[in-house]
């Protein structure tokens, strides 16, 4: 692996090799998840302590087409995710991963790093690591998040939503945390939301079963009922200790005066503090032109944007 500044080489050394977990870093970089789209060609990458044998730091690569290794093959985001917001660390640690997919062959490295929200200044540190080995950006989206404190959602509203989740409130719209047995109706829920609004999710209901299977602990689903009818519903995903992420959420077409998407989001909330979470992330807006009808929304539900970038290395020469 590439030399380091003496304090950090005896420090820290970087191995090839996944093991069967690391408690402290994102769902989506842990070994688990990693295991779940094998490609011919993988690389997970450990940075660990010389003395404490403690994993400091991960990142996942696979070979998606010839020459052409991402971060992550599949999923939200993967990029390189380190115990600490150590500059030394960070960079001696992307420093080693460069160099290895170099010498396997890269003619191209793709990664696509955690929103800045989650943590700021490991994600400048990213940057300034990945922008000197001669990375640039290559997609940069919006993404929406709210801190989670002792302030209830309705007071980081607009007034027009705080209206409409008072307006759920008294018409009897109920919140509600489902299990496996209500996952069927509230995926079927936003599937229809989507394709209304002309999209399609990104998951097949197959796939949210087999992360709710090898994630028991990390996948929630939550709804709103009018009466026993589903009208609203979520599948959130447990990131990590401090963020919860909302990854898919719709209500049915023909209660936009009502907005139960309004009701669900501050029980997600209320969720979210109950169990310790410091930040609730509702995800990104199209990059390739923004969707202000999208943003308007979002930001009237108190959620505030950060970057999510992803970043690109092309190999001169290979």
């Amino acid at each position: 692996m590439a030399p380091r500044s003496m304090a950090d080489r005896n420090r820290y050394r970087t191995v090839v090799g996944d093991v069967d977990d690391v408690a402290w870093c994102d769902i989506f970089n842990t070994p688990a998840y990693y295991r779940l789209d094998l490609r011919e060609r993988n690389f997970y990458f450990r940075l660990l302590g010389e003395r404490s044998g403690r994993v400091a730091g991960v990142a996942h690569f696979s070979e998606v087409e010839p020459g052409l290794f991402r971060s992550p093959s599949r999923g939200t985001y993967g990029g390189i995710d380190a115990l600490e917001a150590d500059l030394g660390l960070i960079d001696g640690f992307v420093g080693d991963i460069d160099d290895t997919l170099v010498r396997e062959g890269a003619r191209q490295i793709s990664i696509t790093a955690a929103p800045f929200a989650h943590d700021p200044a490991k994600s400048a540190l990213l940057f300034d690591c990945l922008r000197r080995r001669g990375y640039v950006v290559e997609t940069c989206a919006l993404n929406y998040t709210v801190g989670v404190d002792n302030d209830d959602l309705i007071k980081k509203m607009r007034r027009n939503n705080r209206k409409r989740l008072r307006k759920c409130q008294r018409t009897g719209f109920s919140f509600f945390q489902g299990g496996l047995r209500e996952a069927k109706v509230i995926y079927d829920v936003i599937a229809r939301n989507r394709s209304f609004k002309g999209y399609s999710l990104s998951m097949s209901y197959e796939r949210v079963l087999e992360m709710a299977d090898h994630f028991p602990a990390h996948l929630f689903f939550f709804g709103i009922n009018e009466g026993t009818k589903v009208v609203a519903g979520a599948i959130c995903v447990r990131l990590n200790p401090r963020v919860l992420y909302a990854a898919y959420w719709g209500d049915l077409h023909g209660y936009e005066r009502f907005s139960p998407i309004t009701l669900l989001a501050d029980g997600i909330y209320r969720f979210a503090r109950s169990n310790g979470y410091a930040l609730l992330d509702t995800g990104t807006v199209p990059d390739s032109a923004p969707n202000r009808g999208l943003i308007r929304f979002k930001e009237g539900l108190g959620f505030a944007p950060s970057l999510k970038l992803t970043y690109v290395k092309r190999v001169h020469g290979a």
